[in-house]
This record gives C-alpha cells, sequence and structure tokens, in this order.
C-alpha cells in the first residue's frame, strides 16, 4: 500500500479470486476490473479483477548466502527446538549443503541415521540447556542462535513457520538462492505425459502465500489452494501450472535433487508457451479482438461465450495485425 486513509470503524468484505488471493476491505474501497475501477462491495461472484503477475521491488539488504541456506531449510524440514536445531532429509546433497552452512555460521552439527528410513537428522549445537520456560525463547550459545531469534524462527512450530521479514527486502540473486532451497524441502514437481505443475506445501497458510508473493517478484504466477486433511491441520498449497510460469520457475532456480523435473519442463515449455489454458483474459477482451478483425476486414467466428481468451493468443493476434491495444492488454502485468 502507498497511503493509508483512516475513516474510522466500517463493515467489511472479503474478495477471495479463484486464484486463492484474498483482501479484507472496507465496501468502498476500489478494485480494478477490465472497463474500469468498482467499488468492491458492488462486485458480483464471477466477476474479474485485475491480479499482479509481477511485482518489482527494490531490495534493501543482504545476508550471509550461509544463513539464508540455513533459514529456508529450517522453515522447510527443520524443527528448532529448546536444546538446538535439526533437519531432516534424504536427500544427501541437501544434507551436505545444510550441514556445511551450519558450520559456516559458526554451529556444531552432527548427524543420526533415522531407524528404519532412508532420511538422516543433522543436529546443531543451537541452545544452552538452562531454563527456557517450555517452548519459551532460550539463551544464544552461538551466532546462529542469535539469528534465528532476532529473525523470529525460534520456537515456531510447523503451522506456525513464516519467511522473515528480512528475506523479502534481498537482491534477487539471493532470493533465487532462497526459492531454490525451499523448492528442495517441501517442494513437488509433476512430469506426467500431459500434465506438468509445481507444488509447495504447508501447514502453514501464511507461509504458503509469502511463497507466491516471492514467486511474482520473478514473474511466476502461483494459485493458492487450501486441503483438508481429516484428522490433521489443513494442508496449504501454491500451484504453478501455466506454461508461461512454469517455464520461467525452470529457468530462474536450482533445486538440489531435481534437476531432471527442470530440465522436462525446460523442454516441453519451449513448444506450448503461448498456449496456456491458465493465463485467461476477461471476456470483455473478445470485443477489443472482434473489433480489431473487423477494421482491417476480417471475418469474426464466435466460439462458445463460456470461454475466456488466452494471452498468447490475443498477444499473437495482435503482434499479426499490429494492433498496439491488444499487445497493450497481452503483455501487461495484470
Amino acid at each position: 500500500a502507498s497511503h493509508v486513509w483512516f475513516n474510522g470503524p466500517r463493515k467489511c468484505v472479503r474478495v477471495q479470486t479463484a486464484a486463492g488471493r484474498e483482501i479484507v476491505v472496507t465496501p468502498n474501497h476500489p478494485l480494478r476490473t477490465f472497463t474500469g475501477w468498482v467499488e468492491a462491495g458492488d462486485l458480483r461472484p464471477g466477476d474479474r479483477i485485475a491480479l499482479p503477475r509481477y511485482l518489482p521491488y527494490t531490495p534493501n539488504t543482504t545476508l550471509p548466502d550461509a544463513l539464508i541456506r540455513l533459514f529456508v531449510y529450517l522453515i522447510g524440514d527443520g524443527t528448532i527446538y529448546k536444546n538446538g536445531a535439526r533437519f531432516t532429509s534424504a536427500c544427501s546433497a541437501s544434507l551436505d549443503d545444510f550441514e556445511l552452512a551450519a558450520n559456516t555460521m559458526g554451529a556444531g552439527t552432527s548427524r543420526r541415521q533415522e531407524p528404519g528410513s532412508r532420511a538422516v537428522t543433522v543436529r546443531t549445537k543451537g541452545f544452552s540447556r538452562g531454563e527456557t520456560g517450555g517452548r519459551g525463547v532460550p539463551k544464544p550459545s552461538n551466532p546462529l542462535v542469535e539469528h534465528l531469534i532476532r529473525h523470529g524462527l525460534a520456537g515456531k512450530r510447523s503451522w506456525e513457520k513464516q519467511i522473515p521479514d528480512a528475506i523479502f527486502g534481498l537482491p534477487l540473486e539471493q532470493l533465487r538462492i532462497f526459492m531454490g532451497c525451499l523448492y528442495s524441502t517441501d517442494g513437488y514437481i509433476a512430469v506426467r505425459p500431459h500434465q506438468i505443475y509445481v507444488e509447495y506445501s504447508s501447514s502453514s497458510e501464511r507461509l504458503v502465500r509469502q511463497v507466491a508473493h516471492l514467486l511474482l517478484r520473478f514473474g511466476i504466477f502461483g494459485r493458492v489452494r487450501r486441503r483438508e486433511v481429516r484428522g490433521h491441520r489443513d494442508s496449504w498449497r501454491v500451484i504453478v501450472g501455466d506454461w508461461v510460469s512454469l517455464a520461467k520457475f525452470a529457468s530462474e532456480f536450482k533445486i538440489t535433487g531435481k534437476e531432471g523435473a527442470l530440465l522436462e519442463i525446460s523442454n516441453r515449455a519451449t513448444s506450448k508457451v503461448t498456449s496456456s489454458s491458465h493465463d485467461l483474459l476477461p471476456m470483455e477482451v473478445k470485443v477489443v479482438v472482434k473489433n480489431a478483425l473487423e477494421d482491417v476486414g476480417l471475418g469474426w467466428i464466435h466460439g462458445p461465450q463460456k470461454y475466456e481468451p488466452t494471452r498468447g493468443r490475443v498477444r499473437r493476434i495482435g503482434e499479426l495485425l499490429d494492433n498496439q491495444q491488444l499487445l497493450d492488454i497481452a503483455n501487461s502485468d495484470v
């Protein structure tokens, strides 16, 4: 937000999109549609509103690469408890990377093979063994613990985990490190004959929404979904499924243990980046396309009215007609 207006206690409305984004605002708060600004209280189910496809920002901080890797491993597959921190994984490369990062930050480590499993746990000597008041934040015993406490990661349960504020101010080079390590933990890449998608899941809603936000820094659009799990806390996911975003994902991030899947995305996305059925434009764009075709004497074939035009198709028509209005619509960041 760039400005804030205080207008006293007001009733609010919750606006939720099909992509899983939501905002709570006063009924007179304006939201952008294809035809102009509309007050939130006047929106109806099915109305299309603008969402950003890219979020530019200005970096304002840096952190040691080793600390970034420690943060993300502990957020993904780690546990921070009163006498230390531990990271569990079946990926030897991730375990080695975590151990190296911990040693770089001055924390000693030890390994333990989990019984009956391929997983290995790396423990760090993190907290003093004095009184901590249950799950209270203990006194730091080394620089790593000081960082974990300062950045709000100490004592968080899985559904309470979140990305520290400092991460959002990092330059893109370091955000790539963070996102690559994060997807090596709770990330999943589905590669099937007729479907490819990338998913990150967690029991922490805030963490998943933060991941969706960071993806937009790279122009990658993710859909947020909640899945009910009987007998357990709900699972939250951010899913990348359109070919344009998938191609960007594969080119931006290096993910340990998922190199083959990323290569498959790159190979298959090359011929499909203009034919995504996920990246759709409002129905009103059909009228603009129809008028542009008729202006140059071309006929218009009416397709099924329920189908919205894809961004790629509108871009191709704009290029063929050299129509700047269509190109602006197709190439916009919303």
